[in-house]
């Protein structure tokens, strides 16, 4: 159910306050300089994105094997740039920003039920809203109006349960801007080592082409994101489960580190 590869009975209810710390550290050349002994030299922009985000999400199972999850999520917010040459800092700059992110609705609807050879099906569309706050000219969202569905397929083969899906998202143009097309292929296994604890496994690979501004594309702005995300998940006690995982970037333009923690609450 955390992972949106099986869904709540109709009429029950979970609330899902969760924790996600994200770094990302980027670093480009900038101006080339000359020393006064005639070494040319080349300084570099390291732009580093600190995020904090207390998330609560809530799932309530619908009629005709459907669910519906609303989530809300408070950001903070720390971007840095410094300028650097041969490892020595010349300037930097920071800017700290917190505030409402973008409130998001995620439908899922099981529409095959997992048989001896079929797996199960299920299809999912959610919207990402654009209603999150900017401060400090820091926008606490994506900034655009992000619409997206996938299918997931499942397999179980006890203690192990096999998933892979696709998903598509488009984005609205915003100010000019119009982000391209996305493209998610992912795979993942789940793994229970006891009756109280399983273990999960993920790699995801997302794509999209260039950037529109203004509608012409712009060079560069290519997307290929590969992350790699470890779960686990454990009932600590009556009433008492928590969800952990940790996703590690593969490429440059995926982040670096995502670490999220959340404590799923659920009620009949």
């Amino acid at each position: 159910v955390q992972t949106g590869e099986s869904l709540l009975a109709s009429g029950t209810f979970e609330f899902v306050p969760s924790l996600t710390y994200q770094f990302n550290e980027r670093s480009v050349p900038a101006q080339v300089a000359l020393a006064p002994d005639g070494t040319v030299l080349i300084t570099e922009n390291v732009n580093r994105s600190t995020q904090v985000e207390a998330g609560m999400l809530i799932r309530a199972g619908l009629p005709f094997n459907a669910q519906v999850e609303v989530g809300l999520p408070l950001e903070y917010k720390r971007l840095t740039s410094r300028s650097r040459v041969l490892g020595a800092g010349l300037n930097e700059q920071a800017t700290n920003a917190e505030g409402i992110g973008d409130p998001t609705v995620t439908l899922t609807k099981q529409v095959f039920q997992e048989g001896d050879v079929w797996p199960g099906l299920f299809l999912t569309g959610s919207w990402n809203s654009n209603y999150g706050q900017t401060k400090k000219n820091v926008a606490l969202g994506t900034g655009f109006n992000e619409l997206s569905a996938g299918f997931t397929a499942v397999k179980r083969q006890d203690p192990l349960v096999f998933t892979a899906g696709f998903s598509y998202q488009t984005t609205f143009e915003n100010h000019g801007v119009k982000p391209a097309d996305q493209y998610t292929p992912a795979v993942s296994v789940l793994l229970a080592v006891s009756p109280e604890t399983s273990l999960r496994f993920s790699q995801q690979v997302s794509y999209a082409g260039r950037t529109e501004f203004g509608g012409v594309p712009i060079p560069g702005s290519e997307l290929r994101s590969g992350v790699f995300t470890f779960g686990m998940l454990s009932i600590l006690g009556r009433g008492l489960v928590m969800d952990f995982s940790a996703s590690l970037g593969e490429t440059p333009d995926a982040p670096d580190l995502t670490v999220r923690v959340a404590f799923p609450i659920r009620l009949n």
